[in-house]
């Protein structure tokens, strides 16, 4: 392999799947590994149904600055949690948008990430329009979040600041 040229290069047509009842359709997308540079490249790869889509691009190398980001729009929580021990325990509602980005995959990852639920109720209750930002904190071993929820009267009534170990 010449350095610079893709080692493995993937096109993936566009084509659909189904998930329990939803039909998933997946984008026309290209994928890249160059072996020399050990970089992976995403360039447009998404998976929809309906009015959920989750988008993936960019590159991950060992250079601190190439990043990964995932794009989410309308994503339903719930179906979501469904997939998770934590779906059974509680329910959210309301579509979740936002994104993530990932550094450094190939050293030391790190992430950070921001979303938005417009309308968020959790177990039947309204919370109003909650945000949240979140990052990685390797120095502890935990993602940190930190979010509120605002009512439609512009008041907070909840305030989240946690962390995930891991």
């Amino acid at each position: 392999q010449y350095a610079k040229q893709p080692l493995l290069t993937a096109h993936i047509h566009p084509s659909q799947f189904v998930l329990n009842d939803s039909v998933w359709t997946i984008n026309e997308a290209d994928i890249t590994y160059t072996a020399a540079d050990k970089q992976v490249s995403i360039q447009q790869f998404g998976l929809s149904t309906d009015y959920q889509s989750i988008e993936a691009h960019g590159t991950a190398s060992p250079n601190l600055e190439d990043s990964i980001t995932i794009d989410l729009r309308n994503m339903d929580v719930q179906y979501l949690l469904s997939y998770t021990e934590a779906g059974s325990a509680i329910s959210v509602q309301g579509p979740l948008t936002g994104w993530a980005t990932l550094y450094g995959l190939f050293t030391q990852p790190m992430v950070e990430a921001q979303v938005a639920i417009p309308n968020a109720g959790l177990n039947g209750t309204y919370l109003g329009d909650l945000t949240a930002n979140a990052y990685l904190d390797h120095e502890e071993k935990t993602i940190i979040i930190e979010g509120q929820a605002i009512d439609s009267t512009n008041h907070q009534v909840v305030e989240v600041n946690g962390k995930v170990e891991f």
